[in-house]
């Protein structure tokens, strides 16, 4: 082998060392990135469910005050809030029994 080959050579196998150890660092980054989009894809999914909690609590209270509001006092929409939840539990009921 003539001096020549032998420095290319040299330079050859500290070319491949260099793109193995940059190859190392692409890995590490991916699994890194891998584990940021986990951690962000568990939290999106938990505020989501956060999110149509508070839009269905959101919504009952509009019912809510709809119902209040167009009463004639507090004692009426409160009675007619009463009959709603009977109606809701006793739908649930015949629900069960189906």
């Amino acid at each position: 082998m003539t001096p020549e080959e032998k420095d290319y050579l040299e330079q050859l196998l500290e070319n491949i060392n260099k793109l193995q150890d940059f190859l190392l660092q692409q890995k590490k980054l991916i699994y890194a990135q891998h584990q940021e989009i986990e951690i962000l894809s568990n939290e999106l999914k938990e505020l989501h469910l956060e999110n149509l909690a508070l839009k269905e609590s959101y919504d009952n209270l509009r019912m809510t005050r709809v119902l209040v509001s167009s009463g004639k006092d507090w004692k009426e929409s409160h009675n007619r809030l009463l009959k709603i939840q009977q109606d809701i539990q006793e739908a649930l009921r015949l629900l069960k029994i189906e």
